[in-house]
């Protein structure tokens, strides 16, 4: 049975049901799956809620395959109840999200596989970092997102460069050739009335400036004035 720290849905879940996530792991399998289920506003078996897809539609899966973080559908249900909760004084929900600059070369020259071994080597890398109540998890081809439920603004740039060292401070076998993982990195945070979409808009804003700073210093993303 997977255990609390391996399995991203065990953490998601333990915050979702406001319980430990030891109490988590004794859950079956079938348990998560249906819990899995309702966070993403889905009725175990996959009947739909109000503003779901129908019965029969294709459902997302809650975890990434190829890394085994959270997929995008479980990034998401995870951030649908992190807005629900009431954040502490001097906190707010934040993203990072965390781009492999050289993944399109790096798949025209060596194939679709060395790809996928560099996104494997930088999920295991992400998973490391990512603090306990914390979700990472793969946002797209080319992307990984981290969600912070509730941390100190002021911390974010200090969260942001743990995760610089750690992904990108160690080169990848892939094959006969070691390659060095080149990652952009961008945060924003709630200041107001914003979702997740708006937040992960945010910081992909912020990339390319991310991508020009000298060095590979990370961008910070901030909200929309007027």
């Amino acid at each position: 049975m997977p255990q609390p720290g391996n399995d991203p849905r065990y953490d998601a879940v333990a915050a979702w049901l406001s319980v430990p996530a030891s109490v988590v792991a004794t859950l079956p399998d079938e348990v998560i799956d249906a819990v899995m289920a309702r966070m993403a506003g889905r009725e175990p078996g996959g009947a739909a809620t109000a503003g779901t897809p129908a019965p029969g539609a294709r459902t997302e899966p809650s975890v990434d395959e190829l890394t085994g973080l959270l997929s995008r559908a479980g990034i998401e249900a995870a951030a649908s109840e992190a807005f629900r909760r009431q954040r502490g004084p001097g906190r707010a929900l934040a993203v990072i999200l965390c781009h492999l600059d050289d993944l399109g070369p790096l798949s025209e020259r060596e194939g679709a596989g060395a790809a996928d071994t560099l996104r494997y080597e930088v999920g295991q890398r992400l998973r490391a970092a990512v603090r306990r109540g914390d979700y990472a998890g793969r946002w797209s081809d080319t992307e990984f997102l981290v969600l912070y439920p509730e941390v100190e603004p002021n911390l974010l740039p200090l969260i942001r460069d743990k995760l610089r060292r750690t992904l990108d401070s160690q080169p990848v076998r892939i094959g006969e050739r070691v390659f060095r993982p080149s990652l952009s990195m961008a945060w924003a945070a709630v200041t107001g009335d914003q979702t997740l979409p708006d937040l992960v808009r945010m910081a992909s804003e912020a990339l390319p400036a991310a991508r020009l700073r000298t060095g590979g210093e990370p961008g910070v993303a901030t909200p929309e004035r007027g």
